[in-house]
């Protein structure tokens, strides 16, 4: 995807519902995992190797992390990730080496966005996923959200309170929410029969 580019539901793929018993698995872990003092430092790791996918040496991860599977998370070394972080990892998400995520930071490979149907009817979007990968060195401000299809580079910088629906270069800074008027919201039924007229 070219730099700075908005992700586009094509990148998103349709996925089946994963399975219950994986959900509650992810959640008990996570609570187990809150519920340990940092200082217990060994029994953290035995719990985010049965959880996580893969993580490097040096991670700090502080209480209330929050994840749907786990396993699809992968991490690299020397990350520091502050209180109140929260990843529905449908798909992959990558963390890379040396990167800093500050407080109340969620990372969601869903789409940013849900269109309805004229009858009322939600397009199903929580099927649709896509992975997220954050390079080496980055940063991450506190209450920033990261949706899925976004690729951060190397050296990037997130500005705090960000709103992040598309692919941030390397070396460079981004910031800002994304709630201004983006696009029409009529229904998807209803926008067809409008094209067709």
């Amino acid at each position: 995807m070219a730099n700075n580019e908005k992700t586009s539901l094509l990148q998103f793929e349709v996925l089946e519902q994963e399975s219950p018993r994986a959900k509650v698995r992810a959640s008990e872990l996570c609570v187990q995992l809150n519920n340990l003092s940092l200082e217990k430092t060994l029994e953290r790791i035995d719990v985010l190797k049965q959880l996580l996918g893969e993580f490097g040496s040096n991670l700090e991860l502080l209480l209330n992390f929050k994840c749907l599977i786990g396993g699809n998370i992968f991490i690299g070394k020397n990350v520091h990730i502050m209180f109140n972080f929260t990843i529905m990892d449908r798909s992959r998400v990558e963390i890379g080496d040396s990167t800093f995520i500050d407080s109340d930071c969620s990372i969601y490979t869903t789409p940013f966005g849900i269109r309805n149907t004229k009858d009322g009817k939600q397009r199903n979007s929580q099927n649709l996923s896509a992975p997220v990968k954050i390079g080496n060195n980055v940063f991450i401000g506190a209450h920033s959200v990261i949706f899925g299809g976004v690729s951060i580079g190397d050296n990037a910088e997130i500005l705090p309170c960000s709103v992040v629906t598309r692919s941030v270069p390397a070396n460079t800074v981004y910031g800002g929410p994304a709630a201004a008027v983006h696009a029409d919201s009529t229904p998807l039924d209803e926008a067809q029969e409008q094209g067709e007229e």
